[in-house]
């Protein structure tokens, strides 16, 4: 049988499990939003997030997400929620990834290229209070 074959020797098999692993370091409790909050703090103006031409600091990133997070409460999404993000590949993009995640809530990805139907079957089986799309963070 194919499963029976070892592929490694003993040596080898020895440094992947144990070699490389390093030295094993206590892991924070610190959230997404808390890590990019106080990396803000620590360096505002180093950039965070590139894309293409555009670019934001810690600091930009940070105020971005936190003014969506509040627009995103305001409209009844916390703890719980769902919200889809249907946006291209940008500094927007994850702006809003991190303003959901700001918010308490869980962001369901949906690619703007994918054909009407299937983006009504992700919609529809997920049931979010909002869809994040261009026109929403053109209005933030």
């Amino acid at each position: 049988r194919v499963s029976e074959v070892e592929v490694l020797e003993e040596a080898e098999r020895e440094q992947i499990l144990s070699g490389w692993q390093g030295a094993s370091r206590p892991v924070r409790g610190a959230s997404l939003p808390q890590l990019i909050a106080e990396q803000a703090e620590r360096t505002p103006d180093a950039v965070a997030v590139e894309c293409g031409d555009q670019a934001l600091t810690y600091g930009e990133l940070d105020a971005w997400a936190g003014r969506v997070a509040g627009w995103l409460q305001g409209q009844g999404v916390g703890r719980g929620s769902f919200v889809a993000v249907k946006l291209p590949r940008s500094v927007e993009l994850v702006v809003a990834l991190l303003a959901v995640t700001k918010a308490g809530a869980a962001y369901v990805p949906v690619d703007p290229e994918y054909p009407q139907e299937r983006v009504a079957h992700i919609l529809s089986d997920a049931t979010p209070a909002l869809v994040i799309d261009d026109t929403a963070m053109l209005e933030q």
